[in-house]
């Protein structure tokens, strides 16, 4: 308790430091700073103001809310937080500190844009990693109205895009084709933005398009523009599920909503979620994995029930087999494994505990199915887990995933290749089956992942694991197959994936 309150006291002292205006000043007579991390290869990041790591571990697309400070010069910098070869994070500056005069009255936006490998590669190409400054003046949004400003922050498409805001048309009506539209913004990759524009209150869709085109490469849902929205939409590359090459970062405005936040994300509206499926059950027949999303109900003034809506998620998967990712309509889903020999049997192999499961809005998952067939009852305990599938520039990400029942308990060491494991710790203790470790950031080298019984150094089996910049991996401890009920599952191996691979 007593370290908990001595930090919050440091940040209060910190942030007065800053002149922020929560720290007791007047409200009046001041200016404002956001910062948003729109670089889609760079680590999370320190935001950090006159030497002050401000706000820590920011995410890409993410960046706190307005703060409210005296006017006076800042300097602004950004560091990424990387492991170094120790394995230790250390924190390195990615751009160069920009000094800006903030003035009574105005608001500013930091947005980190380009990429951390062209930055390395060539610093002065257009798609570097570099920071955009944007100043606005502070003043309410009239009664009535939104108000909107548009950058373009993705480098992964053309330079410059037309932004189309069209009012969603009362049905039957039918959306207008953007051949008969003007578009409300064409914004340039990285240059300032056009000035805020003010759109009557309503309900609107968003449609991006490329140069030339009137086809949307981005189309979003129904969005409501309420009374007073101030809102900064930043294009950004997609990292996530789905075609769309860009997804849009919103930050509010400081007078929008009268709060510091931070963004939102949206997403194009036929974006999808996915779901891999990793058959790690040693002595379990070929399998089907089938997902069911909830019993929809009957249209009035029948009373039948329409058909249940199924998924097919894997068909066939025999020991080690593993699916590519499976497009799935982002909803809960039950799902079971069945023999692929008798796929309609009234028991399933296994169903997925707790049930209904969660596939997410443009988010990937991996369904493990993990425990044995051939004890007395199955002892089948599958696991889901949410992917990671963005690579980050100078880092590799290593989640570890423990599906060997024969194995124990077990200590893993995650060390360069060559290096010994004699007079070392074990980076990680006491993984048993079922339990999964987060994505680690890793330095980017070549390593060897060694498993052990635990609280010795007696090796049950090591894999080499290339974790070089920008991989995202999933190493898995399996048992050897075991034909019948008298295997042990020795001895152990390890199955590697890619987790950027589709």
């Amino acid at each position: 308790m007593s370290f908990s309150l001595r930090t919050l006291q440091l940040a209060v002292l910190v942030a007065c430091g800053l002149g922020l205006a929560s720290c007791g000043s007047e409200a009046d007579n001041k200016g404002s700073f956001r910062m948003i991390q729109a670089s889609p290869d760079l680590a999370p990041v320190n935001f950090v103001v006159n030497g002050v790591a401000l706000r820590s571990a920011i995410d890409y697309k993410g960046g706190p809310g307005f703060l409210s400070v005296t006017p006076k010069t800042y300097t602004f910098a950004v560091e990424a937080i990387l492991p170094d070869e120790d394995g230790v994070a250390v924190t390195v500056p990615v751009i160069e500190p920009v000094a800006a005069a903030i003035a009574d009255g105005r608001e500013y936006t930091l947005i980190t844009l380009g990429k951390a490998a062209v930055a390395d590669a060539a610093p002065d190409a257009p798609d570097a990693l570099r920071p955009l400054l944007i100043e606005n003046q502070i003043e309410d949004v009239p009664v009535g109205n939104a108000r909107l400003q548009f950058v373009h922050a993705a480098p992964d498409v053309p330079t410059v895009v037309d932004i189309y805001l069209t009012a969603v048309p009362v049905a039957p009506g039918v959306l207008p084709d953007l051949s008969t539209q003007t578009p409300i913004a064409q914004v340039t990759y990285g240059a300032q933005p056009a000035p805020r524009q003010l759109v009557q209150t309503g309900t609107y869709i968003i449609r991006v398009t490329l140069p030339g085109s009137t086809v949307p490469v981005f189309q979003s849902n129904n969005i409501g523009l309420n009374n007073g929205n101030d809102l900064l939409i930043v294009a950004v590359d997609n990292n996530l599920v789905g075609p769309a090459p860009i997804s849009l970062a919103i930050s509010s405005g400081f007078r929008g909503f009268f709060a510091p936040v931070g963004t939102a994300e949206l997403l194009d509206k036929d974006t999808l979620a996915n779901l891999r499926v990793v058959q790690v059950s040693p002595d379990s027949p070929a399998m089907d994995i089938l997902g069911t999303r909830p019993q929809e109900p009957a249209i009035p003034p029948s009373t039948v029930l329409p058909p249940l809506r199924e998924v097919t998620f894997a068909t066939g998967l025999n020991y080690r087999d593993a699916t590519g990712y499976v497009a799935a309509i982002p909803d809960t889903y039950s799902l079971r494994g069945v023999r692929t020999a008798d796929p309609t049997a009234a028991t399933p192999l296994f169903t997925v505990f707790p049930n209904p499961t969660p596939l997410p809005l443009g988010q990937r998952a991996t369904l493990f199915v993990i425990g044995l067939a051939l004890t007395t009852p199955s002892t089948y305990d599958p696991l889901v887990l949410p992917d990671e599938i963005r690579s980050v520039f100078q880092e590799g990400k290593l989640r570890l995933v423990d599906a060997s029942p024969g194995s124990g308990v077990v200590d893993v060491y995650i060390l360069k290749a060559g290096t010994s494991i004699a007079d070392v710790s074990p980076t990680l203790q006491n993984l048993s089956s079922r339990l999964a470790t987060p994505y680690l950031p890793l330095f980017p080298q070549n390593y060897t992942v060694t498993f052990t019984t635990a609280g010795t150094k007696t090796v049950l089996v090591a894999a080499d694991v290339a974790a070089t910049s920008g991989t995202v991996q999933t190493a898995i401890l399996v048992d050897a197959p075991r034909p019948d009920a008298m295997s042990d599952g020795k001895p152990p191996a390890v199955l590697l994936l890619n987790d950027l691979a589709s």
